[in-house]
């Protein structure tokens, strides 16, 4: 910010809009591009974007679960917010600035792809929800790679969807865990039977991370892969797809849990 304040002589987003609009900074002024860049990575860290990501997966198992819905939901919104306002009002052209739409991609293939690998051999409800809020993040930047007024709307919805989503399965995790005295993935078997409701509503939550139909979470991601392919990222939303199925093998490990294995520990 320091940097970009350097370069336009300005601290609101309107006066920097400005100045990067009437002076075509964006084309060839390395110093507001660099400020921008490292501004990025700055809401990267916040939002956990890979590879700015480290933090959250040891924060989200290390803290309370109501603690880590907190962070995966109303933090996340927060930072999502800023940074939509950061791009789209402070430096509204930054679709010109092949750096900048290049950084944005290179973020979201890495959150996509790491997000989802990392996900796959976590045995810590929480831990993979962290590693699965990193790939939902770079689902969502999809959009802002765009550049477009609409792609930003498409952004808020997926994101709106996100929370939901995340809320409703932290709610039921916390129900297990208040149940069982335990944050494994393991502590869900059985609960299909025990607690037909709670487990039908998790399968809702589940089914719709991986972006099934009708679920809030498939409109989400149709909004923001619509606006990719209008926008010839097709190639980046064929990736989006790709990684979107890895994910269904780990939300449909903790369905086969709850339905097909049975409960061993001793249940409170």
């Amino acid at each position: 910010f320091s940097l970009i304040y350097g370069a336009t002589g300005s601290i609101t987003l309107s006066g920097i809009s400005e100045a990067i609009t009437s002076n075509n900074m964006l084309s060839g002024n390395y110093l507001i591009i660099t400020g921008i860049i490292m501004a990025l990575i700055g809401f990267g860290f916040k939002i956990a974007l890979a590879p700015f990501h480290f933090w959250a997966p040891d924060t989200y198992e290390g803290s309370p679960t109501i603690i880590a819905t907190l962070i995966t939901t109303i933090v996340k919104l927060a930072a999502f917010a800023g940074l939509i306002r950061f791009l789209y009002v402070g430096v509204s052209g930054f679709g010109n600035s092949l750096w900048i739409v290049l950084f944005i991609v290179v973020l979201s293939l890495l959150s996509m792809i790491l997000g989802n690998l990392m996900a796959l051999p976590q045995n810590n409800f929480k831990r993979l929800m962290a590693y699965s809020s990193i790939a939902h993040c770079g689902y969502i930047i999809i959009a802002l790679a765009v550049a477009s007024t609409d792609a930003q709307w498409a952004a808020f919805i997926y994101l709106m969807a996100y929370i939901l989503m995340n809320l409703g399965a932290f709610a039921v995790a916390m129900l297990v865990e208040r149940g069982r005295d335990s944050e494994e993935i393991a502590a869900f078997a059985g609960i299909g039977q025990t607690n037909p409701f709670i487990s039908i509503c998790m399968i809702i939550f589940l089914i719709s991370m991986v972006g099934l139909p009708p679920f809030a979470g498939f409109l989400g991601k149709l909004f923001v892969f619509k606006a990719g392919i209008e926008n010839n990222f097709t190639w980046l939303v064929i990736i989006a797809v790709l990684t979107s199925v890895i994910s269904l093998y780990y939300y449909a490990n903790i369905i086969r849990q709850m339905y097909f294995n049975k409960y061993e520990g001793d249940e409170s």
